[in-house]
């Protein structure tokens, strides 16, 4: 669980990455690469994956295109609740999408 101040715990925790040396075809040639999925948020090109983090965790993970490079989301869950980190990452990429910078057309 994580702890948020205050004692409130929560299932999972949102972390998000953005680099200016890396691209989505970074992400995509990752080795270790779990799960793979391609899809679109918001217009944008997506590459969706899990990794190996053990058993009582599980993380999923969003790449999204941006001029710059890239940003990742990453949804690490601790829960053993049965909720997909998947669909959870990708709500919050759906509800973040509009405030990153766009990608030329």
């Amino acid at each position: 669980m994580f702890h948020a101040p205050g004692g409130t715990a929560y299932p999972y925790g949102l972390d998000v990455t953005s680099s200016d040396k890396f691209t989505i075809a970074d992400a995509r040639a990752r080795e270790g690469n779990l799960s793979v999925r391609e899809l679109q948020v918001g217009g944008r090109d997506a590459h969706m994956y899990t990794t190996e983090t053990g058993k009582s965790v599980r993380d999923c993970n969003i790449a999204l295109e941006v001029s710059t490079g890239v940003v990742v989301f990453t949804v690490v869950y601790h829960a053993a609740d049965g909720v997909d980190a998947c669909q959870v990452v990708l709500q919050h990429v759906n509800d973040l999408e509009s405030a990153i910078p766009a990608t030329p057309k």
